[in-house]
């Protein structure tokens, strides 16, 4: 997993450096994207955003 990532709250969507991060996710999914606004579309459909969740989006392989 890539340290550099995005973060989804509401409507913000912010590049994050998790290097170092000590909080460990609670789930995950994971799905192919082109590229981050991609990644970032996809995400935004996920009901969690609906309740005031948020999301930590990772970029795994290459």
């Amino acid at each position: 997993v890539k340290p550099v990532g995005r973060f989804l709250s509401g409507d913000s969507v912010e590049t994050v450096d998790y290097t170092g991060d000590a909080v460990a996710p609670s789930g995950y999914f994971i799905f192919q994207a082109e590229d981050w606004d991609d990644a970032v579309s996809v995400a935004k459909l996920c009901p969690t955003l609906e309740f005031g969740g948020r999301l930590q989006l990772r970029e795994i392989g290459h």
